[in-house]
């Protein structure tokens, strides 16, 4: 972004998730427009940060994800799903 907030993530696939006893259940971590919740607001510096952060958090988001999908649970700490 050019105001210097966290770049926004929306992943190529929308409809993430699993299903479980017939019905989709969408992540954790993933904010209802479909992008992914990979850090607070409050952590991004873009003094300090880069695009190439970015995708670190985004390949850290997804092996998370690929834990949630097998486990049923989440394996790092956050905040759940946001609005």
């Amino acid at each position: 972004h050019g105001d210097g907030s966290m770049p926004t993530i929306v992943p190529a696939q929308r409809n993430l998730g699993r299903d479980i006893a017939g019905k989709h259940q969408k992540p954790p971590h993933l904010y209802m427009s479909g992008g992914l919740c990979v850090a607070a607001e409050s952590d991004w510096n873009p003094s300090e940060h880069t695009t190439a952060t970015v995708v670190a958090w985004a390949a850290h988001w997804f092996a998370a994800y690929t834990d949630w999908r097998l486990s049923g649970r989440w394996p790092t700490d956050g905040y759940g799903q946001v609005a």
